[in-house]
């Protein structure tokens, strides 16, 4: 039996997407293919709601937000809101590109308090902010609408790392005045990995074209290109073309099956399934789920087993993959990825309660 990936990313990608990743790879450059470029990057404007550049990038989302660091964040004071691991590890990327970064910590379990950002920022001057939206080792989705608005009001630049809420929550990067966004394939854009993904806005262009301290994670370098070599090779270096290939199949799947709203609604009832048949093994939130995203569930095992031997038999009875967490919480907390469509249907999610259900019974 196949293993079934019930994680938060890599996730399991339909067979569609997979036809367009396994074929032959198309050669990266000339015409044909820049047009094919530039149909992902519009539907990724569709997909995340801006107008402005959008760069397809080799790697990760982790390369993706150190671009937006590397570009947008170097010797600015720059006040990064954590509550969790991947706040932390934020910090540390864009800390090494300047020194003036500033952690706000917040508590681990519940969003982060858009007036207690405010706050913070009228402390000192401040040039922007960077914000994890969805802190993926407790699951917790932060109010990004609220601190978007905060930032807009305060004048400060809002950088968000959406690496696991692009394609599941809402995000609207004209409407609400976001000016970065860094995100990746390989989660709810329902890819392989190898892409990192960033879009920015119309009023960040000029800056970006200004940042000479680097080249491959320099954003205005990827705007010379696009804009000289715009027919034949809009971007600088050799893209993994087959996944290329496979996030535009995704995108289009996406757009052609209801729009991202019908899309949210997907995850908002997937998710309400799958905490409702936890509840009733006796399993429940780490927090509340009423702060909880919809990609994935984070439970807190309250001491009851250690989430690894959970894991592991998982794996070895069932096939199926679940995650443990990061950091101080990892001895007490298991997660459930539902971030695509084959993660969220019923059969899997079924599949899952079941197979845990099962080891609860003899532990």
């Amino acid at each position: 039996m196949r293993e079934l990936l019930m994680i938060p990313g890599p996730v399991e990608v339909s067979e569609c997407v997979m036809e367009e990743f396994c074929g032959q790879p198309p050669v990266h450059y000339g015409s044909g293919w820049a047009q094919i470029y530039k149909k992902v990057q519009r539907l990724l404007r569709s997909v995340l709601n801006g107008t402005g550049p959008f760069f397809i990038m080799p790697g990760s989302g982790s390369l993706a937000i150190e671009s937006i660091c590397a570009t947008f964040c170097r010797d600015r004071r720059v006040l990064v809101v954590s509550n969790g691991w991947f706040g932390e590890r934020l910090y540390s990327i864009c800390s090494s590109y300047t020194d003036l970064a500033v952690r706000m910590n917040s508590p681990t379990t519940i969003p982060v308090d858009a007036e207690a950002v405010r706050k913070k920022l009228r402390s000192a001057k401040y040039d922007a902010i960077f914000l994890v939206h969805v802190e993926t080792s407790t699951a917790t989705l932060n109010p990004l609408e609220e601190i978007a608005c905060v930032a807009r009001e305060e004048g400060v630049n809002f950088f968000v790392d959406g690496v696991s809420s692009a394609g599941i929550e809402r995000i609207d990067i004209d409407k609400w005045g976001i000016d970065a966004v860094a995100t990746a394939s390989q989660k709810g854009l329902e890819c392989p990995p190898g892409l990192g993904i960033v879009g920015i806005s119309s009023s960040l262009t000029e800056k970006a074209r200004k940042q000479q301290k680097s080249w491959f994670v320099n954003l205005g370098v990827w705007l010379d290109y696009e804009e000289r070599w715009t027919d034949w090779h809009p971007f600088p270096m050799t893209l993994p073309t087959n996944v290329v290939m496979a996030l535009k199949k995704s995108l289009e799947s996406i757009l052609d099956t209801g729009g991202v709203s019908t899309r949210i609604m997907t995850f908002h009832s997937a998710s309400q399934m799958i905490r409702d048949a936890l509840s009733t093994i006796g399993l429940e939130p780490l927090g509340s789920y009423d702060y909880q995203c919809h990609g994935l569930t984070a439970i807190d095992t309250e001491g009851r087993f250690d989430p690894a031997e959970l894991i592991k038999y998982m794996l070895l009875e069932h096939r199926i993959r679940i995650a443990g967490t990061l950091g101080e919480l990892s001895k007490r907390v298991f997660r459930i990825g539902h971030m695509s469509t084959t993660q969220c249907s019923e059969e899997s999610l079924l599949r899952t309660v079941t197979g845990i259900s099962e080891f609860l019974k003899t532990h």
